[in-house]
């Protein structure tokens, strides 16, 4: 015989929404105790999104390469563009750090969505 279970109804985005506002409101809080305390701690995966960095600006290098034998000097020059506008690779524990800071200078120049990241 098989047995039923109650049909689970699935969360509201208000309980969504107020789970990932309490997570980033104790990352937040863990990321200030850790910048009072002398700086961030080191992130397992930095290294990685380093290694990841350079894999992506090789291959962009490469891509560069290529337009240039091609003769499209002008596409080469704006993907040289898109690679200096590049910020440097950060985890998201630094991207937070970074939004408390400019928060704490002005909070009117973070928006919301920049914890979000």
């Amino acid at each position: 015989m098989a047995t039923v279970r109650p049909r689970k109804t699935a969360p509201s985005w208000s309980d969504v929404k107020t789970k990932l506002s309490r997570h980033l409101r104790e990352r937040l809080r863990r990321i200030e105790r850790e910048i009072r305390a002398g700086g961030l701690q080191p992130h397992p995966g930095k290294e990685k999104i380093i290694e990841t960095r350079r894999a992506v600006v090789t291959g962009y290098h490469g891509a560069v390469n290529a337009l240039l034998q091609a003769g499209h000097a002008d596409l080469a020059q704006q993907v040289w563009g898109f690679l200096g506008g590049m910020s440097a690779p950060r985890t998201t524990d630094e991207q937070l750090a970074a939004a408390l800071s400019r928060r704490a200078q002005d909070p009117r120049t973070v928006e919301s969505r920049e914890y979000s990241r």
